[in-house]
């Protein structure tokens, strides 16, 4: 038993050995076998761009022939060389829009200065480049009036002469005499009736005066006042005699009616004191009437000012927001320029890009991957199924190492396919990237033939033939289309500019408009006030 035990452990230590020398052995076998797939790599790759730079060279040849043909009148070289110098006429044409003048200062520094007198000028809003010719100015003239002054009302609306036509001992008669007031009052009030606009206010307010004569006498008649009063001022003097002593002779014939004539004195002074306080009453309306037009005259200047001021600032508040529009329309049509512009440069560059060129890289790219290991959907591959011989086990043999060749020729034309591809899925593809991509296609098809037959070779030289020809044509067409709209976008620019100054015209015409409104609803009031003092001093004239 312990000798089956010992033979055992020696078996195991013995597979043990054999394990690791076959371990070792692997490792070794690994880094040799690595170092003869990276000099066969190498030299593949090496090989490849031989036979690259020989492919090339006749593909270039033949290139050169097609665009020869395609570019009549074009003096580029190459593709490559006619899209960057189109594109570079194209990035000039950006620059030339630059940012364009505001307008909006301009205009209003302009308008300032017009209200001294009439100012005519002209800017350049927009440079609009050309793809052929020079380049054309869009350019904003004005002329801006001057905005005038409104008229002032009539020197007289601020005058009115307060006089009373009667003189002065008629004026004191009346507040002593009723009666006398009774004949002027009513000779006043039907001059006054004949104006038909007179109020009746101010006629009642007149022959107010007229009743308190009236209503005197009527007191008087009714209740017996004044022969009243001649009684109690008897009695208050006592019997007489009163002016006797002093007077004399005089004296003893005034004694009788000096009580009449104190009671009548009296009752005159009452009557004179109430018609007085009514003559002060109605004055007194006329009177702030008058201060009012008075304040009217002396703000005369002060008011026109303000109607003026107003209506300029309003106007330039309009012009503000008018100008603030002009700028927009500039802003767009300088974008829409540079839209356009930035379109066809990036359609230049998609065009040497081609559809057909973008559709033969994937299909080369597709044909190439399924030939690697990178394609397998499973464990098994290519490579992992090729069949070694028991030498090749033992000692990596480069003899049977040729698929090692073939896969990496394989994957670096894949690799450079792809790279191609992704270069042209950028948003503005390199030309040279493209016309790259053309000559890595015309060299895959040549080396590659059980991956591009002779069918899809021809096609692809028709394509590329066909490329460059589309390439000069199409690019010629656009950028006279582009002109075409270019011009149409400055023509409409002009065009929107151009109703500017009737547009600023009408509006001063409407400011002076309004300012003369505004003056004669100053006018009227001012007629207003005016025909007021008037009436109110025909209701206190006596």
């Amino acid at each position: 038993m312990a000798t089956l035990t010992q033979a055992l452990v020696i078996a195991f230590y013995v597979a043990m050995s054999l394990a690791l020398v076959y371990f070792v052995h692997k490792v070794l076998w690994f880094v040799k076998f690595r170092r003869l797939q990276e000099a066969l790599v190498a030299d593949a790759e090496r090989k490849v761009r031989e036979a690259t730079s020989e492919v090339l060279s006749a593909w270039d040849q033949s290139a050169k022939s097609s665009w020869s043909d395609a570019s009549t009148g074009v003096d580029d070289e190459d593709p490559v060389a006619f899209v960057r110098r189109m594109e570079g006429r194209l990035l000039s044409m950006d620059r030339v829009l630059g940012d364009h003048v505001k307008v909006r200062e301009w205009f209003l520094e302009r308008l300032r200065s017009s209200p001294t007198g009439e100012v005519t000028d002209a800017i350049c809003v927009l440079t609009m480049p050309r793809v052929d010719g020079s380049p054309s100015d869009v350019r904003l003239d004005v002329t801006f009036p001057r905005v005038r002054r409104p008229r002032p009302p009539p020197e007289d609306l601020y005058t009115l002469e307060v006089r009373s036509r009667y003189g002065f001992w008629r004026r004191a008669l009346v507040f002593v005499l009723g009666a006398a007031d009774v004949v002027y009052s009513s000779r006043h009030v039907a001059r006054m009736s004949q104006n038909a606009e007179v109020p009746l206010g101010v006629i009642f307010r007149r022959l107010s005066l007229v009743v308190v004569i009236l209503g005197a006498i009527v007191i008087d008649i009714a209740f017996s006042l004044r022969s009243r009063l001649i009684d109690w001022v008897g009695a208050a003097l006592g019997p007489p005699p009163y002016l006797a002593g002093p007077l004399g002779s005089l004296g003893e014939a005034l004694d009788p009616h000096l009580a009449t004539g104190i009671a009548l004195g009296g009752w005159l002074a009452v009557y004179g004191a109430i018609y007085f306080g009514l003559f002060l009453y109605l004055r007194h309306r006329s009177q702030v009437f008058l201060r009012r037009l008075e304040g009217m005259r002396e703000r005369r200047q002060e008011d026109l000012d303000a109607i003026y001021e107003h209506h300029v600032e309003e106007l330039f508040g309009w012009a503000s927001e008018y100008a603030k529009t002009l700028d927009d329309a500039i802003e767009i049509a300088r974008r829409q320029a540079r839209l356009l512009i930035g379109r066809s440069a990036r359609r230049l560059r998609r065009r040497l890009a081609s559809d057909e060129l973008v559709e033969a890289g994937r299909t080369v790219a597709a044909d190439l991957f399924a030939r690697l290991p990178e394609s397998s959907a499973g464990l098994q591959d290519v490579a992992t199924r090729e069949e070694h011989s028991i030498r090749h086990q033992l000692w990596p043999r480069v003899e049977e190492m040729g698929y090692q060749v073939s896969l990496a020729r394989t994957r670096a034309a894949w690799r450079r396919v792809e790279a191609g591809l992704a270069e042209l899925r950028a948003e503005r593809p390199d030309p040279a990237a493209a016309h790259g991509l053309w000559r890595t296609l015309a060299v895959i098809a040549r080396m590659f033939p059980e991956v591009v037959d002779e069918a899809s070779r021809v096609e692809l030289d028709v394509a590329y033939e066909a490329s460059v020809a589309e390439l000069v044509a199409r690019t010629n067409r656009e950028l006279t289309e582009l002109d075409g709209r270019l011009d149409e976008l400055a023509t409409g620019l002009g065009e929107q500019l151009a109703v500017a100054g009737s547009l600023l015209e009408t509006q001063i015409e409407l400011a002076e408009q309004a300012m003369e409104a505004e003056v004669a609803e100053l006018a009227a009031e001012l007629l207003e006030v005016r025909e007021g003092a008037r009436l109110e001093a025909m209701a206190f004239e006596i």
